[in-house]
């Protein structure tokens, strides 16, 4: 996947932290309750990244960063470290954005539809401790759009990697809030 520019990835968050407003009927803080089923497509890429976190550190500031988002977020299992989202529903703007800018949902004869039908996705993120202390996230983004012409069919659609990179971002703010500053060293003095 490759870096966003400043701007988009400024934008991106910006979009991200306008959430709350979109999905506000949805916003539940995550529930150990009754068990719910999200099925993914089998082939659903997954986006990797590392963290010097704890699985448990990163559990704890994902439920704040989708809590903030206004997205429900669930822990499948304490042993497992995976955590999910139900399937949500878009209509219209996705986080003050048409959806295709976080999607492409390919149609033969129109392009990509996730404007102009009904998106529903979900999203799963597998925390994986590794040997070296870090913890790998595991993110995959399954999505799909109803067509609202005759023939209301479903098709499946790709992210394009912006939600992904805004939600990482999001985190990363919150595991690390104070960014190293770089201290001149006065030894290395030029000459």
């Amino acid at each position: 996947m490759r870096p966003l520019s400043r701007t988009v990835a400024r934008a991106a968050l910006s979009v991200l932290a306008a959430a709350l407003l979109t999905f506000a009927s949805h916003a539940a803080m995550a529930q150990r309750g009754p068990t719910q089923t999200v099925m993914f497509r089998s082939d659903v890429p997954q986006s990797q990244h590392r963290t010097a976190a704890t699985p448990e550190q990163l559990t704890r500031v994902m439920m704040q960063v989708y809590a903030q988002l206004g997205i429900p977020l669930t822990v499948s299992s304490e042993d497992r470290n995976d955590l999910f989202t139900p399937h949500l529903r878009v209509r219209g703007k996705m986080f003050e954005h048409r959806p295709s800018e976080f999607f492409m949902c390919q149609d033969a004869l129109t392009g990509n539809i996730a404007d102009s039908g009904e998106l529903t996705l979900a999203v799963l993120n597998q925390l994986r401790p590794s040997a070296d202390g870090t913890t790998v996230l595991l993110m995959q983004v399954d999505a799909f759009v109803r067509r609202r012409d005759v023939s209301s069919e479903f098709v499946p659609c790709n992210t394009t990697g912006v939600f992904e990179q805004a939600v990482i971002g999001l985190i990363e703010k919150r595991l690390f809030p104070d960014p190293p500053v770089i201290v001149p060293d006065s030894a290395a003095q030029p000459r």
